[in-house]
């Protein structure tokens, strides 16, 4: 009996111990006070963002900066906008927003794009990203000008590869990595769609929005 008593006595602490744990993170994760989960970062950024009723498009993992080894890449769409993100995570905060950029959509141009870059002491990494309406666009290029401002420019196009144009609830999302790309004030990025027989449908300009850490 004492046995039985003694088992009984440990599990009731366990269980007490468990609902208390239960109870702190309900309180703090209502309270903003710690976020658990990534995702609680990514609605924080979106509503610094003004991106209405986010949803998630894709999640991936890079860990090319130090900083974001401890981080989740999110694209995410909105209503009227959509957005590049990153959530990073420390054990006394929680999973904070670590880096966002954000590109204005669907005004009806039929192709939107924005160029989002990270550096970190002599590291970088950039990312296009955005969403193709115009149905007649079957593959994009992007025209890199480097030294735009400068007495001597030079342009270049790279393919966008078609692995990294995907579907996604009726929805074509573009989400390439730029490889020996600098992103700053001295280039410019113009996003070029194409039709199927390889002619030109349209042309924008991809915004540009840099972190440094």
């Amino acid at each position: 009996m004492k046995k039985r008593e003694k088992q009984s006595s440990r599990k009731r602490t366990a269980l007490r111990r468990c609902a208390i744990l239960a109870a702190v993170v309900i309180l703090a994760s209502a309270g903003n006070l710690y976020n658990f989960l990534p995702i609680q970062a990514v609605w924080d950024m979106a509503d610094l963002n003004d991106i209405e009723h986010p949803r998630v498009v894709r999640r991936f993992y890079d860990g090319t900066l130090p900083v974001t080894r401890f981080a989740l890449h999110y694209l995410v769409e909105g209503d009227r906008a959509m957005m590049l993100c990153v959530a990073g995570y420390h054990p006394l905060f929680g999973w904070y927003d670590r880096a966002y950029a954000r590109v204005e959509t669907w005004d009806g141009a039929g192709l939107y794009a924005e160029v989002y870059g990270h550096r970190q002491g002599g590291a970088e990494t950039a990312y296009l990203f955005g969403r193709v309406d115009d149905p007649d666009i079957r593959c994009l290029s992007l025209r890199i000008t480097e030294n735009v401002h400068g007495e001597d420019p030079s342009t270049r196009t790279v393919e966008i590869p078609a692995a990294d144009i995907r579907e996604r609830d009726g929805e074509l999302y573009v989400l390439t990595k730029l490889e020996d790309v600098s992103v700053g004030a001295y280039n410019a990025f113009e996003v070029l769609g194409f039709d199927e027989a390889g002619l030109p449908v349209t042309a924008v300009e991809a915004q540009q929005h840099t972190w440094a850490t």
